[in-house]
């Protein structure tokens, strides 16, 4: 039997239905089209991204890409004051699987053959939806997510790069039809028919640190790390298996007052640990006073009251932005009588007078 049969019997074995194998060079066709558009990358990208696997691996030959599903069943909302999380995030970090799953598959490797490896998933140097595409497991929608036939774009991504020699996957048919409902359903507009704008992408602004953008604020809604619109607007999203397996406590609709008040210890044991918790506390909080701002609900002024006096600048300037959303008399009392002590808070406020 050829090894790439046998390393997807192992894949299977080991609870991987997704694998397929490309070329490495044919990950080398992107290298030129990133080089000129590397600083419109999101900065949190390493630097040797979609670097040419030859350059990664001297002798590189094949790519492994892998794909596991991630959906889980989705429960009612509750009534409380509330965030969404993307879906990614109702789970323990998924990148810790990945890199499991892949670690094992490159014993597999260097048992059967002898291998040099370097495993990459998410962050690491290789592209996964360009490595997916070209290893057959999927095709690309406007959205620019992966579809996984039979599982949709509800999948997580990750490659061994190795000098070994493998019998390449045949390319998947693109099923796209263009119907644009993903570009539609973009709060942003992040999403066009020409490409997808980072910058004013809801994933990236609930990731970024520091201070969103004005404008950019009641177009998030209740997003608290990442963003489905576009993947559940998606045809081929619709009916999708579920995967077993628990998700995280809070998850996907933490109650934001409880965030508000989280400390350190009780964040690392909850939702710090899915792969938002990479970001941190201060950015989570950030994203549910917001939140709390774009509700319009009276029970959100005393939470953001009580945040007005946080140590940190930019939760305090947040507050005074979302306290300014809300159209209700104790909201307009507070911001009556604050006087901002540093000059975040000093350009919100002055913001909501203009």
């Amino acid at each position: 039997m050829r090894l790439a049969s046998l390393l997807k019997e192992y894949a299977s074995e080991i609870g991987i239905d997704h694998l397929g194998i490309s070329p490495a060079a044919n990950l080398e066709a992107i290298a030129p089209f990133l080089e000129e558009r590397r600083d419109q990358l999101p900065p949190f990208l390493p630097r040797d991204w979609g670097q040419s696997p030859s350059q990664l691996l001297p002798d590189a030959r094949s790519v492994i890409a892998i794909a596991i599903p991630y959906l889980r069943p989705a429960p009612a909302p509750p009534e409380s004051l509330h965030g969404v999380l993307a879906r990614y995030a109702w789970i323990g970090d998924y990148h810790l699987l990945l890199k499991e799953k892949l670690q094992q598959l490159a014993n597999f490797l260097v048992k059967e053959r002898g291998s040099r490896f370097i495993i990459s998933a998410d962050t690491g140097p290789i592209i996964d939806r360009f490595a997916a595409y070209n290893a057959g497991l999927g095709w690309y929608g406007l959205n620019r997510s992966l579809f996984v036939p039979g599982r949709g774009s509800w999948v997580v991504l990750g490659e061994i790069l190795t000098d070994i020699e493998l019998e390449p996957d045949p390319p998947t048919a693109s099923r796209c039809t263009e119907c644009r409902r993903c570009i539609k359903a973009c709060p942003t507009g992040a999403l066009t028919p020409s490409g997808l704008d980072y910058n004013r992408c809801v994933s990236h602004l609930t990731q970024m640190k520091g201070m969103i953008p004005r404008e950019l604020r009641p177009l998030m809604g209740s997003a608290l790390g990442g963003c489905d619109r576009c993947q559940e607007a998606c045809p081929h999203n619709q009916g999708a298996p579920t995967a077993a397996g628990d998700i995280l406590p809070g998850a996907p609709y933490p109650n934001l007052v409880e965030v508000l008040t989280m400390d350190k210890e009780a964040w690392a044991a909850g939702l710090g640990r899915s792969a938002i918790g990479w970001r941190g506390l201060t950015v989570f909080q950030r994203n549910a006073i917001i939140a709390l701002g774009n509700s319009q609900h009276p029970e959100a002024v005393a939470p953001l009251a009580e945040v007005l006096h946080d140590p940190r600048p930019v939760i305090r300037a947040h507050a005074v932005w979302a306290l300014g959303q809300l159209p209700f008399p104790a909201a307009r009392r507070l911001l009556s009588s604050l006087e901002p002590q540093d000059p975040l808070t000093a350009e919100e406020y002055a913001a909501l007078q203009a």
